[in-house]
């Protein structure tokens, strides 16, 4: 493929890369599709559209630039990056499919270039996008360096990146979101769906992911120059953010 323009725009399982940890990923969050949103405010208070407002001004959007959401679920960052800047072409790819179909049913997704893809492997060419952002993607690789590699292969030279997720707790609160992400989330989670497992997951990968500071090391570590971090929700969610050399 030599460009954007060569890429199929279809939702198609079988582009994606086979492993059992991608595959236990992608059933869990396609089984929560139903209340995926409504959980997100739920559990945040609604912060999390804040968060995501923060990330999209990180990369400043330009008038005709190319974007990437990668693990865009049901595209608010997507919907974010367009509310920002609206002369701007946004590719929203995700390896849950049922997600994105939700989120196509969402007012102006006709907007969006939609994408079934695995954040392993993008099928992209090299240097294509102005900026990749992602929300929750790196907490949830097999392989965080060759998902990290990979946006930074598919990024044009002086482009932008910039990640959103939660993190291990730190400071005074540390006890309170532990016991959110233990009892609290999962609880809810049962209330509202009659299941909790994902949400337990929720809470056992928050706890056992990567500090921001570990995560701009290795960005460092794959070729990125690193720009930064902004902290949020007591110390349980970051952005970062970084730059591939020019």
């Amino acid at each position: 493929m030599s460009s954007l323009d060569h890429v199929r725009l279809k939702l198609n399982k079988h582009m994606l890369k086979n492993d059992l940890h991608g595959d236990q990923v992608r059933s869990m969050f396609d089984a929560i599709t139903p209340v995926y949103d409504r959980m997100n405010r739920l559990m945040t208070f609604g912060q999390d559209r804040s968060w995501r407002r923060f990330l999209v001004r990180k990369i400043a959007p330009q008038p005709g630039e190319k974007i990437l959401d990668l693990a865009t679920g049901t595209g608010d960052l997507a919907f974010e990056v367009l509310r920002q800047q609206a002369d701007v072409s946004v590719w929203a790819g995700d390896f849950a499919v049922q997600m994105m179909k939700q989120g196509q049913q969402r007012q102006h997704a006709e907007r969006i270039h939609w994408l079934a893809c695995d954040a392993l492997s993008l099928p992209f060419a090299d240097d294509c996008f102005d900026a990749v952002i992602c929300g929750f993607l790196l907490r949830n690789v097999e392989d965080r360096n060759r998902a990290q590699r990979e946006i930074l292969r598919v990024l044009k030279p002086g482009a932008r990146f910039a990640s959103l997720d939660t993190m291990p707790p730190s400071g005074f609160a540390k006890p309170l979101v532990w016991v959110a992400c233990r009892f609290a989330v999962p609880l809810l989670a049962r209330l509202m769906t009659g299941r909790s497992g994902a949400y337990r997951y929720l809470g056992d990968s928050t706890l056992g992911f990567a500090s921001p500071s570990v995560l701009l090391d290795e960005l460092r570590s794959v070729g990125f120059e690193a720009g930064g971090m902004q902290k949020f929700w007591m110390n349980s969610v970051a952005v970062i953010w970084a730059r591939k050399p020019s």
